[in-house]
């Protein structure tokens, strides 16, 4: 009891109850005494009582039975480990397996002879002549390399008599079956008979039973070894952004995480390298919220090579060590390029460019010319039941100058004229629907002869870009709507490779936004937002602070949120870079989502599988951004994963609580 009392005061999450029967060397640290060692039946309810954490029983558990009984006792779950040691996924040695089946598998002795600390196994000639227990046993783990030379010469002969045979005192339970096989034999959830009553009920604190399986321990010292060494897996290069590179190296082992991963850059054709940050070890960190989130991180390494010049071709390296040992080959190479300037300063320059003009334009014409952005865009444009029968004449590489002047629609009217209205029928939103490429986008740009403005006139939506990929805009100003461009929208559909430069947005609720996990490589920069939110005060949404300020100088608390979010996106390869921010909620944010594609947090899994990576939130970009008067968070990442860079923003008057 004094040991389970001593791991939960020092933040252990989960106390492991191993009483005398187990296989293997015993767990107690406060006293080298087996003889204080106590059955289950007698351990696993004292142990319940004492601590507030979760107890695993271990210990000749065997069978379901066994389970049942365990959980009875008030356990929340249960280790195994001898009964899998016939399974052929163990690396259970011949000699080993041979014990096992055998009669000799039912006489079992703790013994100290083999390491030099106590250790349940089945008894050999070692054992019964020097053990079990022995006061000339060299201390741990020194005894190993003492008996190792005699232990060479027997195995040879195909006899054990210095092999430690590790076993508990219910090795019948062992069957040469899978792994997968055995498990479900066990119960999946443990509750007593109808009638029945447990001598104990353990305070509400887990929802579910579990199962801790080992497999494999042959040798506990080389089982050990196999654990803490660590095996390469999987290389991942996330998308690349303008300056930066982000990667991601997925491991098995290193159970001590003492591995590390150094890095190393070039520019394509250097000779010399230089030395990047080391990747960043990761192993079942959790992220938790009651129903949104419970997702816990796999084994793995992350990290990024920072600040690269765009458009240039690098070299990395990656050179993964460990003390312990590293299985297979642990050096990586690749060889990758930053994303190009998005668009550059050549977007558009396709097939052909056409021109739009706002009704009241007086001046001369370039031809093609439309009267609005839409009539440009598709082959029909209109207002009225007919508004959605215009299909794209754009293609990728194409090009719509806007001139000077606003354009604002009337679509509260229900008519065929241009001039009135030329976006859709009673919601005023212009539907994007041709897709660019990443070389060629689909550019809508201001001429350059005067302010473009696209004023919503107060609807939801200016631009709804979901089913447009690679749309570029440039110097346009967009002016009262709730959402400026609406790119993407959870589940349903968004876009990619969306640009935005050189924009002004005023007057708005939301200036960019998608929440789809398709979404990725946008690139918004060198813009501004403006919000709808009080410019004249510091209003915040929570707490006693700013309650005390409700009626002073005409504020209200809580405010009204008439601004949400300046730019609010989800999916990867983002980047966010030199705009200017004020009066919103928020003001650059990853959306919240959930748990990502793939996942769940109540079923599981609980982290995505391989399939669904491409919609991870990482390697987003936020650099450079000056962002002022957020009623609640300038920058939120809450939503976000794996190597998002937030670097070199000016931040000031942010309204969270102080």
């Amino acid at each position: 009891m004094d040991e389970a009392s001593w791991l939960e005061a020092r933040g252990a999450d989960v106390v492991i109850a191993q009483w005398q029967r187990s296989r293997g060397h015993r767990g107690m640290f406060l006293s080298d005494d087996v003889s204080t060692q106590i059955g289950t039946m007698a351990l696993v309810p004292q142990v319940v009582r004492a601590v507030t954490v979760p107890v695993i029983a271990a210990g000749g558990i065997a069978d379901a039975a066994g389970v049942r009984a365990a959980m009875a006792l008030g356990a929340a779950g249960v280790q195994i480990g001898t009964a899998y040691l016939l399974c052929p996924e163990a690396s259970t040695s011949p000699l080993h397996r041979a014990a096992l089946a055998g009669a000799r598998a039912r006489t079992t002795a703790v013994t100290n002879v083999f390491t030099g600390r106590p250790a349940r196994g089945i008894v050999n000639r070692i054992v019964r002549e020097i053990g079990p227990m022995s006061a000339d046993a060299p201390a741990f783990p020194m005894a190993a390399a003492a008996v190792a030379a005699l232990r060479a010469h027997a195995e040879r002969a195909g006899r054990d008599d210095f092999t430690p045979l590790w076993a508990g005192q219910n090795a019948s339970g062992c069957r040469e079956v899978p792994a997968t096989a055995l498990t479900r034999t066990w119960p999946r959830h443990s509750r007593p008979e109808p009638g029945a009553t447990a001598p104990y009920n353990p305070p509400m604190r887990r929802a579910v039973s579990i199962v801790v399986i080992v497999l494999g321990l042959a040798v506990c010292v080389a089982a050990a070894q196999d654990d803490t060494r660590i095996t390469p897996g999987e290389f991942v290069v996330e998308h690349p952004t303008l300056i930066n590179l982000g990667f991601e190296w997925h491991v098995s082992g290193d159970a001590n995480r003492n591995a590390t991963v150094e890095v190393s850059f070039r520019k394509a054709g250097e000779a010399s390298w230089r030395q990047g940050m080391p990747l960043l070890r990761l192993h079942g960190e959790q992220v938790f919220w009651r129903n949104i989130f419970d997702l816990t991180v796999p084994n793995m390494f992350a990290g990024s090579i920072l600040d690269l010049e765009p458009g240039t071709a690098y070299e990395a390296r990656f050179v993964l060590s460990d003390p312990d040992g590293v299985a297979g080959t642990g050096r990586w190479r690749d060889e990758d390029r930053d994303r190009p300037d998005a668009a550059g300063a050549d977007a558009g320059g396709g097939r052909h460019g056409v021109s739009t003009y706002p009704v009241k334009w007086r001046g001369p014409k370039e031809e093609p010319a439309f009267e609005s952005i839409m009539c440009a865009y598709n082959y029909y444009c209109g207002a009225g039941d007919t508004a959605p029968g215009g299909r794209p004449r754009v293609k990728p590489g194409d090009t719509i100058l806007v001139h000077a002047g606003t354009y604002a629609y009337h679509y509260e009217f229900y008519a065929n004229n241009t001039t009135i209205n030329a976006t859709t029928t009673f919601e005023g939103t212009a539907y994007l629907t041709a897709d660019g490429t990443p070389e060629r986008p689909i550019a809508i740009k201001a001429a350059g002869d005067g302010e473009v403005v696209l004023d919503g006139r107060g609807n939801f939506a200016l631009f709804n870009v979901k089913a447009a990929d690679y749309t570029y805009f440039e110097g346009i100003t967009f002016r009262n709507t709730s959402i400026a461009i609406w790119a993407g929208t959870q589940a349903i559909a968004g876009a990619k490779g969306l640009t935005v430069k050189r924009c002004r947005f005023e007057d708005v609720g939301m200036g960019v936004f998608t929440n789809y996990s398709g979404s990725s490589d946008f690139y918004i920069a060198d813009s501004s937002f403006i919000g709808r939110n009080d410019p004249k005060h510091l209003v915040g949404w929570i707490g006693e602070f700013w309650q005390q300020f409700e009626n002073v100088e005409g504020q209200a608390f809580p405010p009204v949120m008439k601004s949400y979010t300046a730019i609010r996106l989800y999916g990867p390869g983002h980047v966010v870079a030199h705009n200017y921010v004020a009066h919103f909620h928020d003001g650059i944010d990853t959306e919240m989502y959930g748990h990502p594609d793939g996942s769940h947090p109540i079923e599981g899994p609980s982290y995505p599988p391989r399939e669904f990576w491409d919609r991870r939130p990482n390697a987003i970009d936020i650099y450079g951004n000056y962002i002022t008067n957020a009623h609640d968070n300038s920058i939120e990442m809450d939503g976000s994963m794996h190597n998002v860079r937030v670097m070199r923003n000016l931040l000031i008057n942010s309204h969270r609580t102080p």
